[in-house]
Formats: structure tokens, sequence, C-alpha cells
């Protein structure tokens, strides 16, 4: 049964998730409105034996505003602090930044309203390198830190999509930075995702 917008008798539009139809929910409704309007991307990227020594540095651009749902680091072999950084004009980085891993969509299914699938406003770049980052005066304001060796840590999720979550306004730069934990530690194997939404 189709319910009216508005109106006597009809549902309030601030009711709604969306303002188009066949993408906007009830409130309530636990699917969410940017999956069904193709909104949703995830990166993976794998470690195929990182030297602890090394620093794995993240650089994230946005061109509108995203909502981060899920990271996830999973490492089978060595550890890592994990950190990320807004950019604020003081730290330093003297890395290489190439192409790394994959951004595709999460919702691969193209809603009606679409002729073509939206492109991301995100970019994701990747340096390895010793030293090649330091924050200056930013400090993390999120963080946690996997080690496999000696115990059984195999996974570690920063983000959940029903728990918390986190927004990056339009136009940021954003560093996540994967250092080395002690100096014994066996090289890094394991994979790094993140998943978001974005506000086009």
């Amino acid at each position: 049964m189709a319910y009216p917008v508005g109106g006597n008798g009809g549902i309030m539009s601030d009711l709604l998730t969306d303002d188009r139809e066949g993408i906007r929910r009830i409130a309530v409704d636990s699917q969410q409105s940017s999956f069904e309007g193709n909104a949703q991307f995830r990166y993976f990227d794998e470690f195929d034996g990182i030297s602890n020594a090394n620093q794995i540095v993240y650089k994230i651009a946005t061109t509108y505003a995203v909502i981060v749902q899920e990271g996830v680091l999973s490492l089978w072999s060595g550890g890592r602090k994990y950190r990320v950084y807004v950019f604020d004009n003081g730290e330093t980085f003297t890395g290489t930044l190439s192409d790394s891993g994959s951004i595709t969509a999460l919702n691969r299914i193209l809603h009606e309203t679409f002729d073509t699938h939206p492109e991301t406003g995100v970019t994701i770049q990747r340096a390895v390198g010793s030293g090649i980052f330091t924050p200056g005066t930013n400090t993390p304001y999120t963080g946690q830190s996997v080690l496999t060796d000696g115990n059984n840590n195999r996974a570690s999720s920063t983000y959940a999509p029903e728990g918390l979550r986190s927004g990056i306004a339009a136009g940021s730069i954003v560093w996540v930075v994967l250092d080395g934990i002690g100096s014994g530690n066996n090289d890094t194997y394991g994979e790094y995702e993140l998943s978001w939404e974005e506000r086009f």
C-alpha cells in the first residue's frame, strides 16, 4: 500500500529518510536510504610482507561530506598501531603516494532512478616508508592497535555500521597512519577495509 506524504492523513515528510520515491524509508527501517541510493562505498587494501620498521600511511581526500561506517584492520602477522589525523598544516609527510587497493560500490544493484552508478568523491593513496609521517601538533581523533605476535588477535574493528560512526566534512584531508609496534615483530601481512556513505 502506498502512503501519501504530507497533508491531512499523510506521513509527515520529516519521518522519512529521503525525499525520493523508492529510496526513502521510514526512519525506523534498518535499511539505509544511502544504500538504496547507491551512495555507499568500500575501500580494500592488502599488506604483503611490509617491514615492521616502516610506516603505512594513507591519504584520504573527500569531495563530498562522508560518514565513515566501518574500518577494519585485520592482521595475521606482525602488529600495527592505527591512528587517524585530520589535516591541519602541522603534519610532516615525506613519503611518495601511489594508488593501492580498490574502491567499489557496496550496493552493486543500480537504482532505477540512475542511468549509471554514482562516482565516489573519495580518493585514497598509500605510502610505505620509515619515518615518513609526523603529526606535529595534531592529535589523533581515533585509534586502535592490533598485535598478532604471541596471541590470537587477528582483527580489530574501529567502526561498526550500527555503532560508532564518524563524519568528515566535504573537502577534507585525513591521514591514516599505521605504525609498527615495538622493534621485534614480524613483517606485516593482512588487510585494511574502510566503508562509508557520501552526501552527494
